[in-house]
């Protein structure tokens, strides 16, 4: 019991910091620099959109669009991407 509860608390911390991974490299969907965003208002930066995750099927995106809008994102959008074949979540 003790290693099924060590083995699931391992996957748990690498599951989250891989998170963690993914919500950081979606800041560099941005392709202006920090700079040029700091001379705005806070609220004015906030409203960009960020690259969440990607999805293989729209209705995956939507859920997941949908949980992020109850969790207090104003909009959120799944656009097809056509390079990657993947459906990216936007929020904003």
């Amino acid at each position: 019991m003790r290693k099924r509860a060590a083995l699931l608390t391992t996957a748990l911390a690498i599951a989250s910091m891989s998170a963690i991974g993914t919500t950081a490299g979606a800041a560099t969907v941005n392709a202006r620099p920090v700079a040029a965003t700091a001379d705005k208002a806070p609220a004015q930066a906030a409203a960009d959109w960020m690259l969440i995750n990607h999805y293989t099927t729209y209705s995956q995106c939507v859920d997941a669009g949908q949980q992020y809008q109850r969790e207090g994102f104003s909009q959120w959008k799944c656009p097809y991407d056509i390079m990657l074949g993947y459906f990216a979540l936007y929020v904003r």
